[in-house]
Order: C-alpha cells, then sequence, then structure tokens
C-alpha cells in the first residue's frame, strides 16, 4: 500500500495546484491495468471500420452495430478487447468515465426507475445517451450499464446484433461482481474524489448496483448475494425472451473466435488469439497501479 499512498498524495498535490495532470493520469493508469488492449484509449474519433455509403448521397446515420447484453463481470473486457480487433469501436463502462458520461446515466437510471414517467421521457433519457455515444464513433456496447438496458438500446437500434455474455454459474459472477465495490468505494474519498468526473464515475456505480441492480449498497433484508444473483437471472431470461433467436447469440470468451465470427459474418482473425482479460482482477490492477506508476 506504500506505493499507492506515493500516487496518491502526488495527485493530491497536482490537485492542490490546480492541475488537471492528476485526472489525465488516472485515466490512462485505469485503462493500461485493467485493459490490457494494444488498442489506444477512445476519446472520440471513428471506429476504424468504416460504414460504407454513396459519396454523392447522404452519409449513413451512425448507429449501434452491436449490442452486449452481458452484465458487467461476464467477460465484457475481453469481449470488448474481441470487437476491437474485428474493427469496431465498443462502448464499456470505462468509456461512461473517460468520456464524463455519468449524469447522462443518471438521467437515464432516474427516468426508468420512476413509476410516474412518461415513457416518452424514459426514451428519451436513453435516446441521449445513445446520441452521446455514436457521436463519438462507437458502433458496439459491452458491459452495464449499456447491458442493462440492452432491449432499450436495441428498440432504437432494431438491426443490432446481441450478444449475451454469461458466466459458468451465478455464484462464480457474484464472487466477481464484488470486486467492484472496493474500487467504487474509492471514488468516494480523496483524491479521486476531489476530481468531479471520479466523483460523479462512484456515484454513477453506486446507483446502478443499489437502484438498478437493487442488491448492494442497499438493505435488502436478505443476503446481498441472492439478490444480486436473482437480478442476474431475471435479466439474462428478459434478454433471451424478448430478442429472436437469429439476432442473439450466447457467448462467454472460453469459445474463442470461432462463434463470435460466424454470428458477426466477419473471418476469423488468422494471427490474433481470442483476448482473455481477467475481469476478476482488473480493477485491482487498476488501483495498484498507481502506486508502481509513481
Amino acid at each position: 500500500m506504500r506505493p499507492l499512498m506515493k500516487s496518491l498524495l502526488w495527485i493530491a498535490t497536482l490537485l492542490a495546484d490546480g492541475s488537471c495532470q492528476a485526472e489525465n493520469f488516472i485515466l490512462e493508469v485505469i485503462w493500461r491495468a485493467a485493459t490490457k488492449v494494444v488498442v489506444p484509449l477512445s476519446r472520440g474519433g471513428t471506429s476504424g471500420k468504416h460504414q460504407e455509403h454513396d459519396p454523392w448521397g447522404p452519409a449513413a446515420a451512425p448507429r449501434l452495430e452491436v449490442i452486449s447484453a452481458g452484465l458487467a463481470r461476464t467477460g465484457t473486457a475481453s469481449l470488448q478487447a474481441a470487437l476491437q480487433v474485428l474493427g469496431y469501436k465498443p462502448y464499456h463502462n470505462g468509456e461512461v468515465l473517460t468520456n464524463d458520461h455519468s449524469s447522462l446515466w443518471g438521467n437515464v437510471f432516474n427516468a426508468s426507475l420512476d413509476p410516474m414517467m412518461p415513457a416518452t421521457s424514459k426514451s428519451a433519457a436513453l435516446q441521449n445517451v445513445a446520441t452521446a455515444m455514436t457521436d463519438a464513433g462507437y458502433d458496439a456496447t459491452t458491459d452495464s450499464p449499456t447491458a442493462d438496458y440492452a432491449l432499450e438500446l436495441l428498440s432504437l437500434y432494431p438491426e443490432a446484433k446481441v450478444i449475451l455474455m454469461t458466466r459458468s454459474t451465478p455464484e462464480d459472477w457474484y464472487a466477481s461482481v464484488v470486486h467492484l465495490v472496493p474500487l467504487i468505494d474509492a471514488m468516494s474519498i480523496p483524491p479521486f474524489s476531489l476530481m468531479p468526473r471520479f466523483r460523479n464515475f462512484g456515484v454513477h456505480n453506486r446507483v446502478l448496483l443499489s437502484k438498478v441492480w437493487g442488491c448492494l449498497y442497499v438493505d435488502t433484508g436478505e443476503d446481498q448475494s441472492t439478490s444480486c444473483i436473482a437480478y442476474y437471472h431475471a435479466h439474462n431470461a428478459r434478454v433471451r425472451d424478448n430478442i429472436p433467436a437469429n439476432q442473439l447469440l450466447e457467448f462467454h470468451p472460453s469459445m474463442g473466435w470461432g462463434p463470435l465470427c460466424e454470428f458477426m459474418g466477419k473471418p476469423v482473425p488468422k494471427e490474433t488469439s481470442f483476448p482473455h482479460i481477467n475481469d476478476s482482477t482488473s480493477m485491482d490492477l487498476a488501483i495498484f497501479a498507481l502506486g508502481a506508476s509513481a
């Protein structure tokens, strides 16, 4: 912990001087530690895969082509890396932080959880997020919170392909989910809490887990694992029951390139092995990388 504290003190010094170097430094370190992806951190632009259009006619409207319905901790970082290899630009929960989209998602959470909110307002809140994603060049989604709203996103982009990521057992999934808590908690204390983007991202994740999932950061009167696993089952059942079989792929990174590329209509990469990123330790690495980088 000493190297970590050394880095935190260095960041606090930058903050005291009014420097924005600290926020940029943390964003870069978290990305490099939590994903072992060669593709540079996305901060807008195009995905490297250009949609064909008539040069004499209007350009095709940006859209999501792939929607991952797999909840956080189901191998979403591996899927993100795989989609990047295939030429897509995926939007992961980390992109909420790097693009400062926490407030946009807060509007989605508030609208979807309010039973008195008109359906048009719920749809408008999600459309605002979707537009922000596609305007920044994202054409695929992975991870929560986009996974939690996969069906609603599909209503906006009905031609998108949907991928449902699952774990071998719900218990394995929950054991991985609890790794989220220390990092989320870290966002509410200095030096992270002194930076609005990180502080808001912490609130974003707390609301996601407590209000949308209804199982962490909230007293449900039952064991947290029971509440989380119930949400996991209900979410997966909702996806399976409402998406046509020919538009849905149930997938796990252990399946490799074959099923994914066949579903996506893409050739199997010949010189690139399927990426396997350890979701269970990625957030731990991100935090401790701050110390290693000092």
